[in-house]
């Protein structure tokens, strides 16, 4: 059968919906699509052979009919390469992006474990963080005259600290003692690294 598909002997191959086992005729759709020859389904290997005079057969491949009988194989040629070889819905799919419920529940898992991840990483980064930048408020203050106080800067767990002024008079002094910066002295001098 094989052999009169890949020659292109063979017309027309009508193959049986219940071979067993199926390796047998596995192959034969795909061959048939590649060399353009009509195949079909029937119902029964039983009735596939009462065509054949056999008890049983798994496929049948029409090599020669008689004059009168090609307008009719033309006819079912013509079917045959519509429902089956060019039907793209018969042939199978995989996957649609459906996981299994095992599947999704694991993703869930993993996606709170990664969101409790970026959770601690924000509060890590948060309490790294400067709330402003004291160089510029600084400057600020430099540039509209207002009486500064030294103060220290605390920079969390490294331990640096930085100098710096700030105005009593202005409303951020509470802010910045409660962010951990502490008045060290009342000289009115400007000591920033860099």
């Amino acid at each position: 059968m094989t052999q009169l598909v890949e020659d292109g002997t063979a017309k027309l191959v009508v193959i049986a919906h219940d071979v067993d086992p199926v390796e047998t005729v596995v192959h034969l759709p795909a061959l048939c699509r590649a060399k353009d020859v009509p195949f079909c389904f029937v119902r029964g290997k039983a009735n596939l052979g009462k065509f054949c005079h056999m008890k049983n057969a798994t496929c049948v491949a029409l090599t020669d009919v008689h004059k009168e009988d090609i307008a009719d194989l033309q006819t079912l040629s013509k079917q045959f390469m519509e429902g089956y070889n060019k039907n793209e819905k018969l042939r199978r799919t995989w996957g649609g992006g459906v996981m299994g419920i095992k599947n999704q529940h694991m993703v869930a898992r993993r996606e709170k474990i990664r969101e409790i991840e970026l959770a601690k990483k924000a509060n890590t980064e948060l309490n790294k963080e400067t709330p402003f930048d004291l160089k510029e408020y600084i400057e600020g203050n430099m540039e509209s005259g207002n009486a500064c106080e030294t103060v220290q800067f605390n920079f969390g767990a490294e331990g640096c600290a930085e100098e710096a002024e700030y105005s009593p008079m202005d409303d951020d002094a509470a802010g910045l003692v409660y962010m951990g910066i502490t008045t060290k002295s009342k000289k009115p001098k400007l000591d920033l690294p860099g």
